[in-house]
């Protein structure tokens, strides 16, 4: 009776254990496609961000341990065979569905633009089941404080989607060499 009573303990640990433990971490992390972002600027000098601020955001988004990011390559195959790919930009209005085809639950977007003389950079953090968009935006004083501008981004994104962390809504931007 007594080792009865054991097996059926260690059974209910390890059913336990896989469903509230490591595993179900694992599947429970929020998926996130992240699209090229779209110059607006007349500068084609920053032609080159659309894919470089994608790519770092990436990196930043992955590094959270509740964010899985889709793969750029999956991306890109949808896009293409949607014929949705345009300079790195996607309509809004196709975000939804480029989201649920890579089985995304959020999809993130965003523009480039130039402001009273600086630069800034606008995302749209689209929540594909529903199509709510929320914004979110930072600026520096050009494209050398790039990778400050993504980390703080990427830092109020991660706020955004899971609350870790904190929102900062203002913080001065160093050059750091």
């Amino acid at each position: 009776m007594v080792q009865k009573l054991k097996i059926f303990w260690i059974i209910l640990c390890l059913l336990m254990i896989s469903q509230f433990g490591f595993a179900s971490q694992v599947d429970n992390k929020m998926t996130i496609a992240v699209l090229d972002f779209k110059n607006n600027t007349s500068r084609i000098r920053y032609d080159r961000l659309q894919r470089t601020i994608a790519e770092l955001l990436k990196t930043e988004l992955s590094r959270c341990p509740d964010i899985a990011v889709v793969e750029r390559t999956k991306l890109e195959s949808i896009l293409t065979e949607y014929a949705l790919a345009q300079a790195g930009y996607i309509e809004k209005k196709y975000a939804q569905e480029v989201g649920r085809l890579a089985g995304a639950e959020y999809i993130i977007t965003g523009e480039i633009n130039q402001a009273a003389g600086r630069l800034r950079i606008d995302s749209h953090l689209i929540k594909v089941q529903t199509g709510q968009i929320l914004g979110e935006k930072v600026t520096g004083s050009d494209v050398e404080k790039i990778e400050a501008m993504i980390n703080l981004l990427a830092q109020n994104l991660i706020f955004d989607l899971t609350g870790r962390g904190e929102k900062i809504e203002y913080k001065k931007l160093h050059n750091y060499h």
